[in-house]
């Protein structure tokens, strides 16, 4: 089985880059690709999402931290890890970071040990939501597709509906969206007909009214309805 490469993304200012690729050269199965500027970063995230994000404070915090925040309010954004790289040791800094969305924190110099599990273990805990969407989409696929063969199926004995030919001819004015009273011209009879008729239509269908009659799968129904010559 073939185990895929992660892919993270570094903010590294680019005096460090050369120095930075041999530090983050470590065996963990990632491929690092740096970038010296914040505008860089955020151009290449346009069109391609990393596995994690490691951001060293190459920029005033300010900036860093607002970058964090739009990160976290994008559609393919808002679940990349974000670890960020620090030579200060002040927890307020720190509260700060992850009050704009960062993961966790690295202090400087660390060991490419420690980076790469930190990485995998943040990886760990973001598929864990991700892994819980995919099961309740898959479920509520599975509801929706077993409610549209309930319906379909006949929970309705359709094969035992007869109606009349005024009754099905009204039936289909109603599903064409026709009013009672465009029906009672089209058909040339009476508004009291046209209601005596829906009537026998939410008797013989077992239904309680017009809305609930418009949302029956008349068009595979039709087909297999009986009408009699009689009026």
């Amino acid at each position: 089985m073939e185990v895929s490469v992660l892919k993270i993304f570094v903010l590294e200012d680019r005096k460090s880059i050369s120095f930075s690729a041999k530090k983050y050269s470590v065996p963990c199965d990632a491929q690092f690709t740096f970038f010296p500027t914040l505008q860089e970063l955020r151009d290449n995230l346009s069109f391609m999402i990393p596995d994690c994000l490691i951001l060293n404070v190459i920029v005033t915090e300010d900036k860093l931290y607002s970058f964090i925040k739009e990160l976290r309010l994008g559609i393919y954004t808002r679940y990349i890890p974000i670890i960020i790289l620090t030579s200060k040791s002040l927890s307020q800094d720190r509260i700060i970071g992850y009050d704009a969305g960062c993961d966790a924190y690295l202090s400087m110099p660390f060991d490419p040990g420690e980076l790469c599990s930190l990485v995998k273990n943040l990886l760990r805990q973001k598929q864990l939501p991700t892994l819980f969407i995919m099961e309740m989409c898959s479920l509520i696929r599975e509801i929706k597709s077993l409610a549209v063969d309930k319906i379909s199926s006949a929970s309705y004995p359709v094969t035992k509906i007869f109606f009349t030919r005024q009754e099905a001819n009204v039936l289909k004015k109603i599903m064409e969206g026709k009013t009672i009273a465009q029906i009672q011209e089209e058909l040339n009879t009476s508004r009291r007909n046209v209601e005596k008729y829906l009537t026998r239509l939410y008797d013989k269908s077992q239904i309680s009214g017009l809305k609930e009659l418009k949302s029956l799968p008349w068009d595979s129904i039709l087909v297999n309805l009986k009408a009699n010559d009689g009026s």
